[in-house]
C-alpha cells in the first residue's frame, strides 16, 4: 500500500489514547474546578473511543483478509480485535454517561444513545464470527476511481 496504513492509523490512535490516559490521574488531581474535571472526563472518553476505532479498524482489516484467503486465523484475529473494541465502546459508554445524559438530542445526527450502541459492538463480533470467504464481490462494489481493494 502507498501511504499511511489502516493498521499504522489503528496504532497511532491507540499511542495518542495510552498518552492521554497516562496523564488523567495528574489531571484529575490537578483540576481545581468543575470546568477542568468536565474537560478531564472528556478526555478519558475520548481515548477510549480512540481506543475503539483502532481495535475496530484492526478488525475489518483482519475480516477483510478472511474474506479473500478464508485462513480460519484472520477470523480469529477479526474477532479478537472487534472483541476488544466492544470492550473499549463499554467504557467510553460508562465515561460519556457519567457526564452527559442519555439519550441525547444533536442538531445534525438526531437521538444518540451512547450505551445503546453497544448492542452494535456485540453484533459486530457476531457478524465476524458467522462471516463466510468470499462474501464480498469485488466486482459490484462501487467505489470512487481512485479507491482500491484491500489485498495482501
Amino acid at each position: 500500500m502507498n501511504g499511511t496504513t489502516p493498521i499504522q492509523i489503528a496504532s497511532q490512535l491507540d499511542a495518542t489514547a495510552e498518552t492521554a490516559q497516562r496523564g488523567l490521574e495528574r489531571l484529575r488531581r490537578e483540576a481545581s474546578r468543575p470546568e477542568s474535571l468536565a474537560t478531564v472526563d472528556d478526555i478519558e472518553a475520548m481515548a477510549w473511543l480512540a481506543h475503539y476505532y483502532a481495535a475496530k479498524t484492526r478488525g475489518a482489516a483482519s475480516l477483510a483478509l478472511f474474506d479473500l484467503d478464508g485462513a480460519p486465523a484472520n477470523r480469529d484475529e477479526a474477532v479478537k480485535n472487534l472483541e476488544a473494541a466492544a470492550r473499549h465502546w463499554r467504557q467510553y459508554a460508562r465515561v460519556y454517561s457519567s457526564r452527559y445524559k442519555q439519550p441525547v438530542l444533536y442538531n445534525r445526527v438526531g437521538v444518540v444513545d451512547i450505551p445503546a450502541f453497544i448492542a452494535n459492538t456485540d453484533a459486530d463480533v457476531e457478524m465476524a464470527r458467522a462471516w463466510k470467504p468470499k462474501t464480498i464481490d469485488d466486482a459490484t462494489v462501487a467505489r470512487p476511481r481512485d479507491d482500491r481493494p484491500f489485498s495482501r
